[in-house]
This record gives structure tokens, C-alpha cells and sequence, in this order.
């Protein structure tokens, strides 16, 4: 992809490169992190995943011992049935199984809990229906949001408030890359209670924070910033699916043409005076003021094109069928409209209601869509389940698939027809 990207303006290839990071978080949410940092799962996701089966390749499988093969489902290809032919007599799922993706959170992941999902009626010991397998200060950690659930359940006396070790999840040889019991981020009280890791790096206690470090971590000579644990667990993806989707992303983009046929490159040669960005690359500067600009644009997007079928991601059908592709015209379209996607649009913004404008609030005219959306306990930020839509689109679609914002909408029309009938 380094290669396209020498023809490409800042501004484009910084929505490319955004595509890799999570949705801003608040509070104990990091604030636009890479998606494949750790992450923050709820309790009641934690422990409906716990009891999923595990999905696994074929040699992760057969390399367990026959009493740990439970609850366990392989995914493989004919080419496996040969190295492993007891496979030929498995049992397929139904394609709707859902698995345990936890296993997938390359830099691990933190449950959290509310007190009283913790409590119930047993404080200060824990509820008596609390899942075995959650422990306090390795698997999770209590959240407090309210000074109701801070008088109802006290954080116990030998309880620690939560800190962050480590920025590079499990990559490090650190035991732990996080610690602590328990997080204050209690706002609706004149006595405001708010956690470290929750703070912003504008209203953090530097000075508190090196105390912590230096009592307990010693070892830590320089201590994270605090600002949010992780990320939405919904918004995960593996830096090999982030590389994948990047490059579908760019290359619907990419393929996209104004309503009078000029193409992309066309488009930023002819703008480049308004396109300019003192991001853009002194590569970039000096191919576009080349007289082969557009050819070279050309020959390297066409090996740019073949690198991306090389590694599956342009089957046109697929992208037909999930709404991002017109097959006819060969052209990007919004999922949720079908109306084509131009070349502009990547570099417009939304023109704020007059009287409801919001200082820093800058929002663009064509955003990332998920065709099935993000939830908890699913990893669907993924190759042929995104497309380019518009920001209009995109509000209506909300936190739904974009198949149930269709039939919403159905529903709308045919109320509001009957309605007007009357």
C-alpha cells in the first residue's frame, strides 16, 4: 500500500489511516486508539462468550489432549482433510454458530463489572452468582458511575484503584499490563470521584500518579499517561484484518468518479491547489507536479489492484451483494442509499445546523458503514462487511445492520402513508 500512498494528499490517506483506529472513547475508553489495542469487555459479554465453543485450525486442535477437545469448533479446508483425515468425520455447525472470540484480543482485555453485579446481595463478600472464573484484579475490575452505587457498595479497604503498566498490551514481559480492583468515574455529586485512568491528560495529578508508580512499580520508570484502559471491545480487529480493510477501503475510494466521469486521480490533479496539506509528503509534491502524474497514478494502482486480489479482497459479487458495489458501473456506492460515491466527497465536511453548531465538531460527508454492525461479542470490523456511505446515511443507520434500518424505514413509510391517508 506504501506505494499508492506516494500519490495520494494528506487528507485522504489520513481517512485510510483512520479506518485503523477505534471509535473515541470517554473516560476509562482510550480516546482514537489503534483497534488492536486491548480492550474493555462488559461483565454480562464476558460470561455469555465464556460459555461459546472455541474456534480453532485443525493443528491447534489435534495438538490438544482428547479430554481438553470439548466445546471446541475447527474451521478447516479440504486441503486440511488431507493432513488430518478424521476431520471427514465431523459434524458440521449450523452457519450461525457463534464462538468465544476472546482468544482473539491479541493484547488482552479487561472485564468491566458494576459493583452490583459484583455484590448483589452479598456485600462486602461477592455475589453468590458470580461467575468462578471472574477474579478481581486479573480478570476485571469494579466500575463505579453513580454515588448510588458508591454508598450502596464501598470499595473494600485493601481494594486498589486501577492503573495502566503497560501501553503495548501482551507484547510486553511484564506479568501484567494493567492493575488494580476498581475505578471511580462518579460525576452526578458535588463530590466529583474520578480515577486516575479516567481523567483526561489535561486534569490528571501527575504528581499522584508518579507516587503510585514509584510505591508500587519502582521497576516502571516511565509510567503511561492514565487516559482510558482501552477500547470498545466491538470495535477489534487484528492488525492483519486492520492492514485488509485498509486496503479494501482505499481501493473503493479509490474507484470511485465525479458525476461527469473524471477519476480520482483526475479529481486531485485538478484540485491540488485546494487539496494541499502541510501533511502531504515531498513524494507526493514532486509526482504530482510530474507531467506522468496520471500514468504513473494509473500503473501503480493497477498493481495496487492486483496485490488486493492476490489477498481475496476484490470479489465484486461479495461487494455487490453487501450493498458497497455498483456491478454495472464498476463503481463505490453508499450501502444504504445506493447513490454512487465521488471523488469530492472524501474531502468535505457537514455543514453544522445554523444554531446548533458545535465548536470541534468537524464531521465528514462520506464515513465508514458496517453493513452488520459493530456489537459487543462480535468482531465485525472486517473485509466485505464495510463500505463508503454518506454521513446522512450513516446517522440513519445508527447502531443498527444496515438490513434492519431498511425494514425501520419500510415501517416509517408505510405508517406514515396510512397515517396520511386519514
Amino acid at each position: 500500500m506504501k506505494d499508492i500512498f506516494n500519490f495520494l494528499p494528506f487528507k485522504l490517506k489520513k481517512r485510510i489511516n483512520k479506518t485503523g483506529e477505534g471509535r473515541s472513547g470517554l473516560e476509562i475508553y482510550k480516546r482514537r486508539n489503534r483497534r488492536d489495542y486491548r480492550v474493555i469487555v462488559q461483565y454480562s459479554t464476558w460470561k455469555k462468550l465464556m460459555n461459546l465453543p472455541l474456534l480453532l485450525t485443525p493443528e491447534e486442535y489435534f495438538k490438544l489432549d482428547e479430554n481438553a477437545r470439548l466445546n471446541l469448533v475447527v474451521e478447516y479446508t479440504e486441503k486440511d482433510t488431507i493432513i488430518y483425515p478424521d476431520l471427514l468425520n465431523f459434524t458440521p455447525v449450523s452457519p450461525n454458530t457463534e464462538y468465544n472470540i476472546l482468544p482473539e484480543f491479541l493484547e488482552g482485555y479487561a472485564v468491566l463489572i458494576t459493583p452490583k453485579e459484583y455484590f448483589g446481595s452479598s456485600y462486602p463478600s461477592r455475589s453468590t452468582t458470580l461467575d468462578d472464573n471472574f477474579i478481581l484484579g486479573t480478570t476485571g475490575f469494579v466500575y463505579y458511575s453513580t454515588i448510588d452505587e458508591y454508598n450502596n457498595y464501598l470499595p473494600l479497604n485493601d481494594w486498589k484503584e486501577v492503573y495502566e503498566l503497560s501501553t503495548i498490551g501482551n507484547q510486553t514481559n511484564m506479568p501484567k499490563t494493567w492493575y488494580g480492583d476498581y475505578v471511580l468515574n462518579i460525576k452526578n455529586s458535588s463530590n466529583q470521584r474520578i480515577s486516575p485512568i479516567c481523567k483526561n491528560r489535561n486534569s490528571q495529578n501527575i504528581e499522584e500518579i508518579q507516587i503510585f508508580f514509584d510505591a508500587y512499580f519502582p521497576e516502571i520508570l516511565k509510567c503511561p499517561a492514565q487516559a482510558g484502559l482501552g477500547n470498545y471491545d466491538y470495535d477489534y480487529a487484528s492488525p492483519e484484518i486492520i492492514n485488509l480493510v485498509k486496503m479494501q477501503m482505499l481501493f473503493l475510494a479509490l474507484s470511485s468518479k465525479e458525476e461527469d466521469g473524471i477519476s480520482f486521480e483526475e479529481y486531485i490533479k485538478n484540485n491540488s491547489t485546494s487539496l494541499s496539506h502541510v501533511g502531504d509528503s515531498a513524494i507526493y509534491k514532486r509526482y504530482l507536479t510530474s507531467d506522468e502524474y496520471l500514468d504513473d497514478f494509473r500503473k501503480t494502482f493497477t498493481n495496487f489492484k492486483l496485490k488486493c486480489q492476490r489477498k481475496g479482497l476484490l470479489n465484486y459479487e461479495k461487494l455487490f451483494e453487501i450493498g458497497a458495489w455498483d456491478i454495472i458501473n464498476n463503481l463505490p456506492i453508499c450501502p444504504l442509499c445506493g447513490k454512487p460515491i465521488h471523488p469530492h466527497e472524501f474531502f468535505e465536511e457537514i455543514e453544522q445546523t445554523e444554531g446548533r453548531q458545535v465548536s470541534d465538531n468537524t464531521q465528514r460527508a462520506i464515513v465508514l458503514m458496517h453493513i452488520e454492525a459493530l456489537r459487543p461479542g462480535k468482531l465485525n470490523h472486517r473485509p466485505y462487511n464495510l463500505g463508503w456511505g454518506h454521513n446522512f446515511c450513516n446517522t440513519i443507520q445508527g447502531d443498527k445492520d444496515i438490513s434492519e434500518t431498511i425494514e425501520e424505514l419500510r415501517k416509517i413509510i408505510v405508517n406514515y402513508e396510512e397515517h396520511h391517508k386519514k
